[in-house]
C-alpha cells in the first residue's frame, strides 16, 4: 500500500513538470492573442496636431499646436528657407516641410498634417522676405547685434559639430525610446528668454529641435537648432533582447524543475525513510511479543515441570510412608 501512494506521487510530479512548459506557452499565446485583438479594434488615430513648426533661418517663437498661422520677416538675400514640422502621432503624415524658395514680399507656406483616419490640418507660415534696402522691424527681423548661447548640450549625446555660438544647425544621433531629451542651453545675456520648441514628443526618425534666443525687450532674436535622428532599437537588439527573455525563462524554467525534482527526491527519501522506520518499529515489537510469549510459554513449561515432579516426590514420599507402614505390620505379627 505504501509502495503504491510513493509511485501515484511520483506520476502525478513527472505530469506535472512536463505540463509547466505547455501551460506557460498557453499563457504566452492567450497573451500574445489578446494584444493581437486589442490592437486590431483600436479605431484609427485623428490626431491632426504639430508638435513643433518653424524655419530655418530666422525661426518665430511662440508655436501651439492650436494656432495653425504664423508670420515671420526675413532679410532680403534670403532667397530660401527650410521648413521643419513634426507630427504629435507618429502615425500622422506632413508634406509641405523642406526647402522652399521665397520672392520679395509675402510667401504663404502651407504645411498639412494629414492623420491616420485621412483627416487633415493645415499650418501656414506666412514669411515676408524684405525687399533691397528695406529694413525690418519685430523678433523675426534679422540683426546684426543678436543675442546668442553660450551653452548648448544634451545631456549623454554629442553635438555634431561642437558648440559654437557662431554655428546655428547641429546634428545628433539617438538610440532609444526616450521622447524628450535633456537639452540644456544657456543665453549670452542675463535677462534673455530661451525656448526650445520640439523636444516633447520625439519621433522614430528625423526630428528638428529649435532653440529660439529672445532679448529681454524681444528686439532681437536668434535660431539655433539641433536635427535629431532617432533610432528605436533595431530589430537585431530586438531579437538579442527576446532570445536573452527566452534564455532567462528557460533558465528559471529548468532552475523550477531541478527544485521541484530536489523535493520529489526528498519528500520520497522521507516517506521511504519513514517507511522503512514503521518496518523496523513493527519487526522490533513482533520481535519483543515473540520473545515475551516465549518466555511465556518456557514459564508455563517450567511451571509445569516443577508441578510434576512436586507430584511425583509426593508420590514418593506417600509410597515411602506406605512402606514403612507395611514394614512396621510385618514385624509386629512376628
Amino acid at each position: 500500500m505504501k509502495k503504491k501512494i510513493i509511485i501515484n506521487f511520483i506520476a502525478i510530479i513527472t505530469i506535472l513538470l512536463l505540463s509547466f512548459p505547455v501551460l506557460a506557452a498557453n499563457t504566452t499565446t492567450q497573451s500574445n492573442s489578446s494584444t493581437t485583438a486589442t490592437s486590431t479594434n483600436s479605431k484609427k488615430s485623428s490626431n491632426t496636431n504639430l508638435s513643433n513648426l518653424g524655419i530655418s533661418p530666422n525661426d518665430f517663437s511662440g508655436f501651439k499646436e492650436s494656432k495653425t498661422e504664423y508670420s515671420v520677416t526675413v532679410q532680403n538675400k534670403t532667397a530660401e528657407i527650410e521648413v521643419y514640422a513634426t507630427p504629435k502621432d507618429n502615425k500622422s503624415k506632413v508634406t509641405g516641410t523642406g526647402k522652399v524658395k521665397i520672392n520679395e514680399g509675402d510667401n504663404a507656406v502651407k504645411v498639412t498634417v494629414t492623420a491616420e483616419d485621412g483627416s487633415t490640418k493645415t499650418y501656414t507660415i506666412n514669411v515676408k522676405r524684405l525687399k533691397s534696402g528695406e529694413k525690418g522691424t519685430g523678433t523675426s527681423a534679422p540683426n546684426t547685434t543678436s543675442v546668442e548661447l553660450n551653452k548648448l548640450e544634451i545631456a549623454g549625446l554629442k553635438l555634431e559639430p561642437e558648440f559654437s555660438k557662431d554655428t546655428h544647425q547641429y546634428k545628433v544621433e539617438y538610440d532609444g525610446n526616450e521622447k524628450k531629451l535633456n537639452i540644456v542651453a544657456e543665453a549670452s545675456e542675463a535677462n534673455a528668454r530661451v525656448e526650445i520648441v520640439g523636444n516633447d514628443q520625439l519621433i522614430n526618425g528625423q526630428n528638428v529641435v529649435t532653440i529660439i534666443v529672445t532679448d529681454a525687450k524681444e528686439k532681437r532674436a536668434n535660431t539655433y537648432q539641433i536635427y535629431i535622428n532617432k533610432n528605436l532599437v533595431s530589430q537585431e537588439e530586438l531579437n538579442k533582447q527576446i532570445d536573452d527573455a527566452n534564455l532567462q525563462y528557460n533558465i528559471k524554467l529548468w532552475i523550477a524543475r531541478i527544485l521541484i525534482a530536489l523535493i520529489t527526491i526528498c519528500i520520497i527519501v522521507l516517506l521511504m525513510v519513514l517507511y522503512k522506520r514503521q518496518k523496523s518499529e513493527e519487526y522490533q515489537q513482533a520481535k519483543k511479543e515473540k520473545r515475551a510469549d516465549k518466555r511465556e510459554k518456557l514459564k508455563e513449561k517450567n511451571k509445569s515441570k516443577r508441578e510434576k515432579a512436586k507430584k511425583k516426590k509426593i508420590e514418593e514420599e506417600q509410597e515411602e510412608i506406605e512402606k514403612e507402614e507395611k514394614n512396621g505390620k510385618h514385624k509386629r505379627k512376628h
